[in-house]
């Protein structure tokens, strides 16, 4: 009865609890996927609770992070963010996966350390665990985007890496890495936790060459009045796209997905899957399309992979943007719930089936997502909402999940 139990809990309505499977061996095939199901639950409901403490603990930062961006010149003005396709994807697909026994673990450091390196920018920076480099380089290039000669001149930095200074707020400010003074934090720890903080955000950048130290190796102030480089990670100063540059050399995002805190909120597998769709989107609508899903794509595991450089937990977290209202995702096999997936944290040695997409459409369809770019921009944008409100209010519910036992249990 747990398994009827489970999938009416699910809503799962394809499955006819008065028709069940026909045989013994399908009904133990359903029951350990059932089994498997319920374990994997429990284990995202305890990361999504992990999640939920780390936001909750954050807040104070984010908050001040959004009042200080009220500080910007032109903050009423700007009304889209402009980041280059070349740091979503690649200028040119990288050759596809070869497989890697699962066995050999020298071949998957190697696969692993070949992977991260071949990537584009985002998917780089998205990759490095418990790592803020991501939102604060997505902070860095906003901020340049509101200089009264945004377009076309290199940005000049002159903020204060972690100096709090209301009328002049600092990068750590800004990039909502602030922590009161609270629970017996006192002002000289909070200052080295600060500094900590915002100088391991920059020592992740420069690693990528998004940044430029100036200062001396090992010296203090090495990490002040560091360089801004350009979003295409080639090492040029960075310069603001114009707003005449063509939909293939830039995408475009409402100014609400920095101004309400979005960058700071969604984790940066989320990041990298928004951005890479609305890349993925305006690349399709500018080539001939002959299917019936004229408002969706499909991001096959291989543009994922070549293009993208996007993780199976990258291209899983689709799942909490349409819980956020920020894309639609359609679903076109009602039971893939139920089909046991195991989603490496980096990296996934490729699967001899992924060689190609015609073999991955065979045999698993891909999901339709959709990106309303028009509604985006509108008065009813999805991004004018406090992300921190909209976020927490959907994990809520999702932090909580029955494991097996409990499940048998009830009567």
């Amino acid at each position: 009865m747990f398994i009827i139990r489970y999938l009416w809990l699910r809503h799962l309505s394809t499955f006819n609890p008065m028709t069940p499977p026909a045989n013994e061996t399908t009904w133990a095939k359903l029951e350990r996927r059932v089994s498997w199901r319920l374990g994997a639950d429990v284990h995202n409901a305890e990361r999504i609770r992990r999640r939920l403490q780390d936001l909750q603990a954050r807040q104070h930062g984010i908050d001040r992070a959004l009042t200080s961006y009220r500080t910007l010149d032109h903050f009423n003005d700007v009304t889209e963010l402009r980041i280059r396709t070349d740091f979503i994807a690649l200028p040119k697909n990288r050759d596809a996966r070869t497989p890697v026994p699962p066995t050999d673990h020298d071949a998957l450091t190697a696969a692993r350390r070949s992977d991260r390196a071949s990537r584009p920018p985002l998917t780089r920076l998205s990759a490095i665990p418990g790592s803020r480099a991501l939102p604060t380089y997505l902070t860095m290039l906003a901020v340049a985007h509101y200089r009264p000669d945004a377009g076309g001149t290199k940005y000049i930095n002159d903020r204060p890496n972690s100096a709090l200074n209301p009328a002049y707020p600092s990068w750590l400010e800004l990039s909502g890495l602030y922590q009161r003074i609270d629970h017996g934090l006192t002002p000289t720890v909070r200052t080295r936790r600060h500094r900590r903080a915002i100088n391991a955000a920059l020592a992740n950048l420069d690693e990528h060459n998004l940044i430029a130290l100036t200062g001396v190796p090992g010296a203090a102030g090495r990490y002040d009045q560091f360089r801004l480089l350009s979003d295409n990670g080639r090492e040029g100063d960075y310069t603001v796209p114009g707003e005449r540059t063509p939909g293939r050399s830039a995408i475009r995002l409402p100014a609400q997905f920095f101004t309400r805190g979005w960058h700071l909120v969604l984790t940066p597998s989320e990041i990298a899957m928004l951005l890479a769709l609305i890349d993925w989107t305006g690349y399709l609508s500018r080539a001939p399309r002959a299917t019936s899903h004229e408002n969706s794509v499909g991001m096959p595991e291989v543009v994922r992979w070549r293009r993208y450089g996007l993780s199976r937990e990258a291209y899983a977290s689709v799942r909490m943007l349409e819980l956020f209202n920020l894309v639609t995702v359609t679903e076109p096999m009602p039971f893939r719930a139920l089909t046991p997936q195991t989603p490496r944290e980096d990296i996934d040695p490729a699967p001899a089936e992924d060689a190609t997409p015609a073999r991955e459409e065979n045999q698993r369809e891909t999901l339709r997502l959709t990106y309303d770019a028009e509604n985006a921009f509108s008065a009813s944008s999805p991004f004018d909402r406090p992300a921190f409100d909209v976020v927490t209010e959907v994990l809520g519910p999702l932090s909580y999940a029955l494991d097996e036992a409990t499940l048998r249990s009830l009567p």
